[in-house]
């Protein structure tokens, strides 16, 4: 009985809006990032790992967790919609600590004329 009134409840406040989609913002309008260089990494005499570039997107480590559950399908049905291919690029390359050499200067519109086809192949292939 609890369960059915908190099921009845929940359709309550969705049918009158109250639960948004947590995704809404994730469009290539409103999605704010930055890009960082990390430092090279000593590992030994006469070894080290080069530093990379990084997206940090402004977003919780929470909803980097629910939007990875939303499945491999899902993430490129983004990638391809032009309102959210570039965002979803962004939090994949956050996600998956991705060097981001290339964006170091690129904008939106060269990542779609020049990187994107590559971007998608990519996550094609790593995501599961």
């Amino acid at each position: 009985m609890k369960y059915r009134l908190f099921y009845l409840f929940f359709l309550f406040l969705l049918q009158r809006g109250y639960c948004q989609n947590e995704f809404t913002f994730l469009t290539n309008s409103t999605i704010k990032f930055e890009v960082g260089k990390t430092l090279m990494k000593f590992i030994g005499n006469n070894k080290a790992i080069p530093g990379k570039y990084l997206i940090h997107v402004q977003v919780d480590s929470t909803y980097k967790k629910e939007f990875m559950k939303l499945g491999k399908n899902k993430l490129l049905e983004l990638l391809t919609d032009p309102q959210t291919d570039w965002a979803t690029n962004l939090l994949l390359y956050d996600i998956f600590k991705k060097d981001a050499f290339l964006w170091w200067e690129t904008g939106i519109k060269d990542w779609k004329l020049v990187i994107k086809d590559e971007d998608i192949l990519y996550w094609n292939s790593t995501l599961k």
